[in-house]
């Protein structure tokens, strides 16, 4: 380890720094090197979860985070930080970006970092979306919108419970709590959104016709739909 003088945390109201940010992102999961660890944040998640000594967890939120991980396309493994969020990112008088504090990484997906830095860096939508512009250097096809916005999902699912078992612990861990839970809950939104957008109208017939009963589809149900008999899906976000 090394000294940084005078450095500071990285910039997000400047778009350039945000930029720089996933650029480093992209740079670390392209590395070669491999880590002993695997890091998932269901499975991190579950293991705060089994420590609280009360079910003071959401249980429906849990039900919902585990059907996301279930529609989730598996990815290649790669070297991952998994609390990569500002006060983590350091920036030196030369403008350099350093990145600290690897207590959680491992081998994982690539949209672990995605994760955690939207949720922890407190990213309003338009800002996630800018963030997963600059990772991509071009605009996120659908299906990766709805990849990466599943493991902000997933991340704020794990802190919740970090924050709860601290909480437990007589540690003060401020607003975080909410601030967590209410990531989990709006991006399995987010990500329901995009899923019906994509599949709907391509099963509007079928449900037409008595499919389901003619009632409204959920997103998950369109999922395991479409991978019983693949269809062609275009959508302009």
């Amino acid at each position: 380890s090394r000294y940084i003088k005078n450095a500071r945390f990285l910039n997000l109201k400047s778009p350039e720094e945000m930029k720089k940010g996933m650029q480093l992102l992209r740079r670390l999961h392209g590395l070669k090197e491999r880590l002993p660890r695997k890091f998932n944040f269901f499975d991190q998640g579950l293991k705060y979860e089994a420590m609280l000594s009360t079910s003071s967890f959401d249980v429906e939120l849990k039900e919902r985070i585990a059907q996301a991980c279930r529609r989730l396309e598996k990815s290649v493994p790669c070297v991952t930080h998994n609390d990569f969020w500002p006060a983590n990112i350091l920036v030196d008088e030369s403008d350099g970006i350093h990145l600290i504090d690897w207590e959680y990484a491992g081998m994982g997906d690539y949209a672990n970092d995605f994760g955690s830095f939207s949720v922890s860096s407190q990213l309003d939508d338009n800002e996630a979306d800018r963030a997963l512009e600059f990772y991509f250097e071009r605009k996120p096809t659908v299906e990766e919108r709805i990849h990466n916005y599943t493991h902000v999902a997933l991340a704020g699912w794990c802190w919740y419970n970090w924050a709860l078992l601290k909480e437990e612990e007589g540690a003060s861990v401020g607003g975080w709590t909410n601030v967590y839970k209410s990531y989990a809950e709006r991006y399995l939104n987010r990500v329901d959104e995009l899923l019906l957008r994509l599949y709907v109208p391509i099963f509007l017939p079928y449900l037409h016709h008595g499919g389901k009963n003619g009632s409204m589809p959920t997103a998950d149900w369109c999922v395991k739909r479409h991978r019983q008999q693949p269809l062609i899906v275009s959508l302009n976000p």
